[in-house]
């Protein structure tokens, strides 16, 4: 994770493992996930067929369950990088409780046994994949994808207009490595996005504004 302004404002940046996991199950499996606002596209960078984990029909099913569990991994990561006070994702009451689960027998997984077989077989693999892959590249040594310059500007810019202390201005974004310029609010302070939206100056700074206007309306 990395951090600006920590004596001021503060806005962070992760890339989790878990989260670019979840993606790879669901890619390499080749589940049909139904439509919502918070699924990403496709991982960026190709991934193996997996789909002889299960059949067609524990394919359907792992497919219907696959965004509950992506949820659960989202509110995870959000509360490993919320700043103080900033822990409780309260927009998704029913995955917040939840723990993403852990290698090797994902016991939270129990009452989805389809989704179950697959992250148990693949999980080994997609860390793997997610430690060597587009994730672990950045732009240049040690840089943020969000210039600093970008952020303090939108961090002062919140602060004028919403007439709160440059230190209630917090957020942060879960950068994934999927196609395409996609982002979407996952919690009040946190938003996912592709790391094309944030190589898209425009729309770089509709990212880092939503995620600190949306800390503040929670504060609210």
């Amino acid at each position: 994770m990395e951090q600006a302004g920590a004596l001021s404002w503060r806005f962070a940046e992760s890339s989790g493992q878990m989260s670019h996991v979840a993606l790879f199950v669901r890619d390499a499996v080749r589940l049909e996930v139904p439509d919502n606002p918070v699924v990403p596209p496709a991982l960026a960078a190709e991934v193996p067929d997996r789909c002889s984990v299960l059949d067609d029909e524990q394919r359907r099913a792992a497919g219907r369950q696959w965004t509950s569990w992506w949820r659960a991994v989202v509110s995870d990561e959000v509360r490993r990088n919320a700043g103080p006070g900033r822990a409780d994702p309260d927009e998704w009451p029913r995955a917040a409780p939840l723990s993403a689960g852990s290698w090797p027998d994902f016991d939270v997984l129990g009452d989805r046994p389809e989704l179950r077989q697959a992250v148990r077989a693949l999980f080994e693999e997609g860390a793997r994949w997610a430690d060597d892959g587009p994730r672990r590249r950045p732009p240049a040594p040690g840089a943020s994808r969000f210039p600093w310059p970008l952020v303090r500007d939108v961090a002062e810019d919140v602060a004028f207009d919403r007439h709160v202390g440059l230190d209630a201005v917090q957020g942060g974004v879960e950068l994934l490595a999927v196609s395409g310029v996609w982002w979407t609010r996952a919690a009040p302070g946190a938003v996912l996005c592709s790391t094309g939206a944030a190589a898209d100056p425009t729309t770089a700074h509709a990212v880092v504004r939503e995620a600190f206007e949306s800390g503040l309306r929670r504060e609210r």
